[in-house]
């Protein structure tokens, strides 16, 4: 599964167009598309979006929002440091408790302490 979705973020610039056809799907994979566009060109306007991946959608995928949140954190500018903040919470809760030792909260974390250093 690796293997696909870094051949889908190789395709992220070409397909950037479909972004919106993708996040908008009822196939998992179309919204793993969409996930691994926003990991090579992230948009302040899908953060919600990337957070609600973590209610609905299974860990595979959902750890890959994690890691289009934390390119996010990295490229996005500090007028975005709230909305990112509040889209990177609003993912840790909908981990729920107990998931403090997973990949995903692991990356969430990362992405939110890059949000706090940025801000400064």
């Amino acid at each position: 599964m690796e293997k696909i979705v870094t051949k889908m973020r190789t395709l992220g610039l070409a397909t950037r167009d479909s972004l919106a056809e993708f996040m908008d799907s009822t196939s998992p994979g179309a919204r793993l598309a969409a996930i691994a566009i926003l990991q090579v060109q992230p948009s302040p306007d899908t953060l919600i979006w990337l957070s609600e991946r973590f209610r609905i959608e299974q860990p595979f995928v959902a750890y890959h929002a994690a890691v289009a949140l934390l390119v996010s954190a990295r490229v996005l500018g500090p007028e975005h440091a709230d909305s990112l903040r509040v889209s990177i919470e609003r993912a840790q809760e909908y981990l729920g408790a107990g998931r403090e030792q997973s990949d995903r909260y692991r990356v969430l974390q990362d992405a939110l302490n890059e949000v706090n250093s940025n801000a400064r």
